[in-house]
């Protein structure tokens, strides 16, 4: 983020919502640097009330069956702490999820940070952007 010679998209204040990440929830200093980035970029950042700790979303990745890798590598994140996650549901269940989710957000415009996250978000019907996409797109 110290890159003088980076020049950062500039939104001009445009007011777009932030997606926080069940998988990152607890991941403090991601979850800040993402939020300065989108400062650099004159974002006026709009926060969900389930933010930072307290999100439970990582777009639709949470309604299906997980790689098997997952509980393997992170078994306290993804066996212990997704009792209820990770059941199959259909694609017109997704879709209603993600829906019902972006319901919540007030903004058109959405970032996350984590790509089933994006994807999610524009099941549901928002225009979102991955936060890689905005910066060097």
């Amino acid at each position: 983020m110290e890159d003088d010679k980076f020049s950062y998209p500039n939104f001009h204040g445009e007011k777009i919502t932030i997606q926080d990440c069940w998988r990152q929830k607890e991941n403090l200093a991601e979850q800040n640097a993402v939020r300065e980035i989108l400062r650099r970029m004159n974002i006026d950042i709009v926060e969900l009330d389930e933010n930072f700790e307290r999100t439970k979303f990582c777009g639709y990745s949470l309604y299906q069956p997980q790689p098997p890798r997952n509980p393997k590598l992170a078994p306290k994140r993804f066996s212990e702490g997704a009792e209820g996650l990770f059941v199959e549901h259909t694609a017109e269940e997704k879709r209603a999820l993600m829906q019902a989710h972006c319901s919540k957000i007030l903004t058109d415009k959405v970032i996350a940070y984590c790509h089933y996250c994006a994807r999610g978000l524009k099941l549901g019907g928002k225009t979102a952007f991955h936060l890689a996409q905005i910066l060097f797109d």
